[in-house]
Order: structure tokens, then sequence, then C-alpha cells
């Protein structure tokens, strides 16, 4: 019954079982393998507090599956994809047994959490203990840590050792090694791969769509995205949000508003990625009013959404525009983050709005709470060289007073 309403994605029902279960209203108490069947599915919703009931269950029932692995990896799984892993890492280091899935289960959660290089020092560990853990998926997490690394070194060496071990064939990780050298910005490395690969999906082309568009190579991305629709690939929300900002390389309105109608047709417009890659592209393309357009029509917007507008009304010398922008924030339940100060004050330097943009710098650390960082003082300088440069000459002996 637990495993019925698990298949069904009925969690909530397949806790009630599972308390049944516990409580001797079913023939048969709850086992390791009910457990196994239900972890997964409360990490796949997120259910924390679920989890640590279960947990707890089977501490008090003692239940243990032969060796303890699959049990122990559910609920480590489980942890991780709730973002506990504190709690991961204790189930881990508690087992006595590990096998590759494990392994690749504490990697993949500290890569999912952002935590990359206590992800990759887990994958040091795993080589240490033998390469007999080595596996497609454990390797995909690795290289997908080295990407936000920048290691691209230790990327390659895991490649050797996907061709070593007979891997690479794997689509997973032929995809994790794609995205590693694309977000490197290794073009020549990243289209030799995807030219290799004998099976290629929706993330393959997006990856190197990704590469070229991120080397300037707009052209080539719409060669890959056509030979993608050739393949009878289907184009995901991650391959237009790639593509789209080819269209403001190249300034192309006619590329991106095709592009705009493409994913009206397949149902991805309302995709709050895409409106922002939308919002941009226009912005760059010198239709602004296409641009707020698309933003006014959100029904939900993040953070991007609102950096992007206001950075459009800065690359079109809408510094007021961006400013009343930025003041609108605050009424939608939305907090300015330092990306936000950073397309503010550019707005500002490009509108010659010296005296507001320097306002807004100091007003970003008092009142907002955010660091400068470098990025912040290169803007704060491109604002006072643009306002110096704007002054009529005056004397040098005046300068001094």
């Amino acid at each position: 019954m637990v495993a019925g309403c698990a298949l069904h994605g009925m969690y909530e029902h397949a806790l009630v079982c599972l308390l049944h279960m516990q409580e001797g209203r079913a023939c048969r108490r709850p086992n390791s393998s009910t457990l196994v069947v239900l972890l997964p599915l409360l990490a796949e919703q997120s259910a924390l507090r679920q989890g640590k009931s279960v947990h707890a269950y089977r501490v008090h029932a003692s239940l243990h599956d032969k060796d303890g692995v699959l049990v122990g990896t559910a609920l480590l799984d489980m942890y991780a994809k709730c973002g506990n892993l504190l709690c991961a890492q204790r189930v881990f280091e508690a087992m006595a047994i590990r096998n590759d899935v494990t392994w690749s289960a504490i990697i993949g959660g500290f890569v999912v959490c952002g935590r990359m290089l206590e992800a990759f020092i887990l994958f040091k560990d795993m080589l240490a203990q033998g390469l007999g853990f080595l596996s497609p998926t454990s390797v995909a997490s690795s290289l997908r840590a080295c990407a936000s690394l920048a290691n691209v070194h230790i990327g390659k060496q895991l490649h050797v050792l996907l061709a070593k071990f007979g891997l690479q064939s794997d689509l997973t990780a032929g995809n994790s090694l794609l995205l590693m050298y694309a977000k490197a910005r290794l073009v020549d490395e990243a289209t030799a791969l995807f030219n290799d690969m004998a099976a290629k999906d929706t993330v393959s082309y997006s990856a190197l769509v990704s590469g070229y568009v991120q080397n300037g190579m707009a052209d080539a991305s719409f060669l890959v995205f056509r030979k993608m629709q050739v393949c009878n690939v289907e184009p995901d929300v991650a391959t237009m949000v790639s593509l789209i900002p080819a269209c403001a390389h190249l300034a192309s309105l006619q590329h991106g508003k095709c592009s705009h109608g493409y994913v009206i047709v397949r149902g991805m417009a309302p995709e709050t990625s895409i409106c922002n890659a939308l919002i941009d592209m226009y912005a760059k393309c010198g239709r602004i009013a296409f641009s707020r357009q698309i933003f006014d029509a959100m029904s939900s917007r993040d953070i991007v959404s609102w950096n992007t507008m206001i950075a459009g009304y800065g690359i079109r010398w809408l510094g007021k525009e961006a400013t009343a922008m930025f003041l609108d924030i605050k009424n939608h339940a939305c907090e300015p983050d330092g990306v936000t100060f950073i397309c503010l004050i550019s707005a500002c330097s490009h509108s010659g709005l010296v005296t507001e943009g320097k306002r807004w710098f100091h007003r970003m650390a008092q009142k907002y709470g955010i660091t400068p960082r470098m990025e912040h003082y290169i803007t704060m300088v491109d604002l006072l060289a643009r306002g110096v440069s704007s002054m009529k000459p005056i004397s040098l002996s005046r300068l001094c007073q």
C-alpha cells in the first residue's frame, strides 16, 4: 500500500499508511523495504519533517537492511535533497558499508546545495577508498563542482579517467563534461566532445549553445539550434534561455522576435527565466517598451527580473525610470541585492545622474546592509569619470580648491 501511494506521488497518504502499520492496523509492520520506497518520495517533496519522522521510526524499530546500505543511502539522500547536509553527513559517516550509489548521493547533495569545494573533497575521498566506487553519476557531480570552482585542470583529469574506465559513453557523464568545458569557455574542447558523443539529448545541445553564446559566437549557436531541430531533439527552457541572449549579441530584433514566438508556441513564455531573457534581449535590441510589456505581464518575478529591467533602462540612458523601478521593488515584497545596485548605479552613470548615483552607493551599505564589492567600485569609477568628462573645462587651481 505504501509503495502504491508513493508511485502515484501521494506521499501524505503513504505516511498515513505507514502510521497505520506502526499502530498495528495493518497486517504487516513496516520494514526496511517500506522505508526505501518512501524516503525518495519525501526527498522529492522536500518533506524534511516527515523524513525525520521516518528516520526516528527506523531507529526506534531498529530497522536495517542486509548491510545497512539501502536505508542509509535513502536517508542521506533525503536529508541532502532537503538541504540538511549536516544530518546527511552524519548518516553517511555512521554507515559501516558504502557503495557507489551512497557516494554519488552524498557528493550530489553537496553539489545541489552549492557546496562545491566540500563536494570535490568528498570525491577525492571516494577515489582514495578505491576506484570500484567510481560511477558516471559521481563523476558527473564532481564535474559540476569543477566547473563551479573553475578547476579545468582537474576536470580534464576526470575526462581522462572517464575514458580510461569506459564511462565517457555514458550520457550523464558526457553532458557534465560538456557543461564544464562550456562554462570554462573552452569552445574547441566542448565542440570536439559534442561531435564525439554517440548519444545526445536536450542537455547536450543546450550546453553547446550556451558555450557558444558565452564566447560571443552567436551565429554558431543558431546553427546548433537548427541542427537540434533537424535531429528531432526537443528544445527546453534551458535551451531557449541560452539561445535568446544570442539575439542580443547579434542585435538582431528579427531573430529575437522569432525566438519569442517560438517560446509562446511551445508554452514556455510564462517561465520566469524565459521572460528575464526576453526583457534583456529587447532592451539590448533597442525596444525597451517591449521589455516593460513583458515585465508588467509576468505572473511571477524574481530579483533577476527587477535587475534586468533596471539594467535595460540603464543601457537606454533612462536613469530616472531605472530609479523609479528600483523604488518600486519594496512594494512587491522583493529585496534588492548587490547586483541591483550595480545595475542602478550604472543606469545613473549612463544618464549623467552623478549625485544620485553617489547617493545610492552610500545608501547601499548604510540602509540595505550590502557591502560594496569590486564591481560596485568599478561602476562608481565609471560614474565619476563620466561626470568629470561632462564638466566644462576649469583651471587646475580651481580643481584643488
